[in-house]
C-alpha cells in the first residue's frame, strides 16, 4: 500500500457524544475504547474532540456542552494522505482524530493505532532487504542517478525517504533495497563520493525496526 488515504484507514461507526450526554458517560466510553478523546456530534455534525482531562475537571453529571469552549476542533478528509494524520496525531498529542465530510457530517475516526500499522505497513518492514542512510546537498541530489547506480549492481530501490539536516543544511536519504548483500552497492556509491552516513544489512534492520515496532504496539496495548 503506496499511497494511503485516510479513507481506507478510518474506522466507522465509532461512538460519540452528544454535547448534552452527562461527562461520566464520555469517560466510560473512553474507558471502554481505550481512547483520550472522543467525537462530539450533533445531528451527525462533528463539533470537535472533547479530551479526557477536561471532562475530568467537571462534576460527572455536568453535561458536555458546559465546556463547549474546550472543544478541540480537529477533523479531517477521508480524502487526505496518511501524513496529514500524522502530523495532526504527533502537534496535538491525540488519540483519535475524527472523519468528516464536506458537510461537517461525522463518518468515523481515525485511531493512532491503525495509522502506526499502515505506516508499517508502507515502509515495507516485512520485505527483506538493507538499508542505506546517505548525506548529501540538496543541489546536489538525483533520485535517478541513485537509481541508476543501484540498478546496475543487479538492485533496486524498495522505499526511499528524505529529511533535512537543519545543522547542515544538507539533505538525508534512507533508502531500503530489495536485497541484504550491499557491499558492492556500498563500493560503488563511495566510488562516486556519496557520504554514507549508516547502512544496515537488510535481517538486522528488518528484526530491530519489528522488534520496536512490537515494542510500541504492546505499550498502547494493541
Amino acid at each position: 500500500m503506496k499511497n494511503i488515504t485516510i479513507e481506507n484507514l478510518y474506522i466507522k461507526g465509532f461512538p460519540s457524544v452528544h454535547p448534552g450526554d452527562k461527562a461520566a458517560f464520555a469517560l466510560q466510553l473512553m474507558e471502554e475504547y481505550e481512547i483520550r478523546d472522543i467525537p462530539v456530534s450533533d445531528e451527525q455534525t462533528c463539533l470537535g474532540l472533547v479530551r479526557k482531562n477536561d471532562l475530568l475537571d467537571l462534576d460527572s453529571q455536568s453535561l458536555i456542552k458546559t465546556i463547549e469552549d474546550e472543544f478541540v476542533p480537529i477533523s479531517i478528509s477521508p480524502e487526505a494522505h496518511f501524513t496529514a494524520a500524522l502530523k495532526l496525531f504527533h502537534e496535538f498529542d491525540l488519540s483519535v482524530i475524527p472523519v468528516k465530510d464536506p458537510s461537517s457530517i461525522l463518518l468515523g475516526v481515525i485511531k493512532i493505532e491503525n495509522l502506526l500499522k499502515s505506516i508499517y505497513e508502507f515502509l515495507g518492514v516485512e520485505i527483506p532487504g538493507a538499508i542505506i542512510v546517505i548525506q548529501i546537498e540538496k543541489n546536489q541530489f538525483s533520485l535517478g542517478e541513485l537509481s541508476r547506480l543501484i540498478e546496475m549492481n543487479n538492485a533496486f530501490i524498495t522505499q526511499m525517504n528524505t529529511s533535512i539536516d537543519t545543522e547542515l543544511n544538507k539533505l538525508i536519504v534512507t533508502i531500503k533495497l530489495n536485497r541484504k548483500d550491499i557491499s558492492v552497492i556500498m563500493a560503488t556509491l563511495q566510488r562516486y563520493d556519496y557520504h554514507v552516513l549508516y547502512y544496515f544489512g537488510g535481517e538486522y534492520y528488518e528484526n530491530d525496526l519489528k522488534e520496536n515496532f512490537d515494542s510500541l504496539m504492546a505499550y498502547l496495548n494493541i
